[in-house]
């Protein structure tokens, strides 16, 4: 099973200064996605009537679920953030898909916070759930 990596792992930081970076704590689950706009070339030179592609431009999000806990930097910066009116202000991220500890693969990039939910259900801990929208270059490098 070598090449396997639990989803446990993950780590998502944030930060306002890209100086000093806060790990979000009792994350339960996250997900990353990355989309590849594409543009239609089709014309009459197309071989076997085959519709031809080019890649356009990209997008991420980032999406997590965690413990509710204002008592947490971060949670209070993502809520201040979206509750802005200008719409929130780009925050710097570091995404570790496999963890801090590894050599592994790490995703830098800057996003604002477009959604921010709240979930309580009787006798359960709250969650909040946060939705960013990338904004600019996803940066993939290895874990110094």
């Amino acid at each position: 099973m070598a090449g396997k990596k639990l989803g446990t792992s993950a780590v998502i930081k944030v930060s306002t200064d890209n100086i000093t970076f806060n790990a979000i704590e009792l994350v339960k689950g996250l997900d990353w996605g990355v989309t590849n706009d594409e543009v239609e070339t089709t014309d009459n030179d197309s071989t076997g009537a085959w519709k031809e592609f080019l890649m356009a431009n990209r997008s991420a999000t980032c999406s997590f679920t965690a413990h509710y806990d204002i008592s947490k930097t971060y949670q209070k910066t993502l809520m201040e953030e979206i509750a802005e009116s200008d719409g929130g202000d780009l925050l710097y991220w570091k995404y570790y898909p496999v963890g801090v500890t590894t050599t592994e693969r790490l995703c830098t990039f800057t996003a604002f916070v477009s959604e921010v939910k709240q979930g309580a259900q009787n006798g359960s801990v709250v969650e909040v759930a946060v939705t960013l929208r990338v904004s600019g270059v996803v940066t993939v490098g290895v874990v110094p």
